[in-house]
């Protein structure tokens, strides 16, 4: 992918670039043509692929503005793996309030003097990159820095860190006045980002405890007790039996007989026939009932 405004072209998108074309102000995949048998290197990302946080992101790290030439063993080894560090490290220390990871990443390259891909794209000496964020665990800033030249090596090596002052003294070791970073005419992060040792938490120490002095307990005397005075018991009352009452009984009363009532029977009234009885009714047939409206439902259901 190559960046259509370096080539005069009001276009903000990336563009797939040609591989048979030669531009004037920038890189392009035709720079790259046999570039490992003639010179091993590739193309190495400066911002890596595995830093993006989305899709989009992803595709942007591919345009060869963002490519320099790397040896490939150097490129797919140390370097390859501190990026993979790095990511772990920022996924685990740089954590914003919201739990996103904030961080600042700056990677570059240092040029070499004359060695060059297709007689015109510099191959660098030195790759480095360094990263500054605030850890809020331990509440205060922290930065790191990593370098490697670009130089074919062993499978394995590892790719030691530094200090942000190791890294400015790297990049430029002239001395500079400027009391902010030992390095000279380079300052990649501001000045909250420690240039030492990233600083480790001190450990709060456990508060001394004075002992309290036990009081002494002044035993109670035991309390003199007053026998209880004797208690006279008062003699049962004597208790007179009362005499039964003479019961006097009632004579009977004299029952009255109650006179006999007669019954007169009333006689069965005449009961006269009716002289126009009417016929019994004439019973119409129901007529046919109505359509049960469920049947149709059971019938189609039945089918």
């Amino acid at each position: 992918m190559i960046e259509p405004q370096l080539n005069g072209v009001n276009n903000p998108e990336m563009q797939k670039d040609s591989k048979e074309i030669e531009y004037q102000h920038q890189a392009g995949n035709y720079d790259y043509k046999n570039s490992i048998p003639n010179k091993g290197v590739n193309r190495g990302h400066l911002f890596p692929c595995s830093h993006a946080h989305d899709l989009e992101t992803q595709k942007s790290t591919f345009t060869l503005t963002n490519i320099v030439p790397q040896v490939v063993s150097f490129n797919g080894g140390s370097w390859n793996d501190m990026e993979e560090n790095v990511r772990e490290k920022l996924m685990t220390d740089c954590f914003s309030n919201n739990r996103k990871i904030k961080a600042y990443v700056v990677t570059g390259a240092v040029p070499s003097k004359s060695n060059t891909l297709n007689n015109r794209v510099n191959i660098p000496d030195i790759l480095w990159t360094a990263y500054c964020c605030y850890n809020n665990n331990l509440r205060q800033w922290m930065a790191e820095a990593h370098w490697g030249e670009n130089k074919k090596e062993d499978k394995g090596k590892k790719m030691p860190s530094y200090t942000l002052a190791e890294l400015y003294d790297k990049l430029n070791p002239n001395p500079n006045p400027n009391p902010n970073f030992s390095g000279g005419g380079v300052q990649v992060f501001p000045k909250q980002c420690p240039t030492g040792v990233n600083p480790t938490p001190t450990p709060t120490p456990n508060p001394t405890i004075t002992p309290t002095n036990t009081p002494t307990i002044t035993p109670t005397p035991n309390p003199t007790i007053t026998p209880t005075p004797t208690i006279t018991p008062t003699p049962n009352p004597t208790i007179t039996p009362t005499p039964n009452p003479t019961i006097t009984p009632t004579p009977n009363p004299t029952i009255t007989p109650t006179p006999t009532i007669t019954i007169t029977p009333t006689p069965n009234p005449t009961i006269t026939p009716n002289p126009n009885p009417n016929p019994n009714p004439t019973t119409t047939q129901n007529a046919t009932p109505p359509p049960n409206p469920c049947r149709k439902y059971l019938e189609i259901s039945e089918e």
